[in-house]
């Protein structure tokens, strides 16, 4: 309950401006809630952006490789015939691992059609091979 005094006398508070604080207040705080919604809206489609690329647009190759230093990490039924855990992938098609990221137009499992052939130069048991094998057609689980 509000109480409004229309006359002026000394000590006395004019209470009618305590309504109109109350709705500036809740005002305030919806626009708060709003920004909050719009920002939490804005980083959410900034997180699925970035793994809808890291996890559907990375091409699938058959095996796992850490692309700091070249080491397999994983390999499919697929490409077990070509490629084995802990063998050292120095390059596919003439692009060193560490360069994979560097452009899409050197990514060679990027640029490779399914069926294409890579050619892939790596280290194993410290003997270099070159080996020969098609970009597989489907994504499966490396075990």
């Amino acid at each position: 309950m509000f109480v409004t005094l229309t006359t002026f006398q000394p000590g006395i508070i004019k209470y009618g401006t305590e309504k109109q604080s109350l709705a500036n207040k809740t005002r305030t705080e919806t626009i708060k809630q709003w920004a909050e919604l719009f920002l939490s809206f804005i980083v959410l489609c900034i997180l699925l952006l970035f793994s809808y690329t890291l996890l559907f647009l990375k091409p699938y190759i058959g095996f796992s490789i850490n692309i700091n230093n070249g080491l397999v990490t994983g390999v499919d039924e697929i490409a077990r015939d070509v490629i084995q855990d802990d063998d050292i992938i120095l390059s596919i098609n003439n692009v060193a691992p560490q360069d994979f990221n560097n452009s899409v137009e050197e990514n060679p499992m990027i640029q490779t059609e399914i069926g294409e052939n890579l050619h892939i130069t790596l280290l194993r048991n410290g003997d270099e091979l070159q080996v020969v094998m098609p970009k597989p057609p489907e994504v499966s689980i490396v075990s």
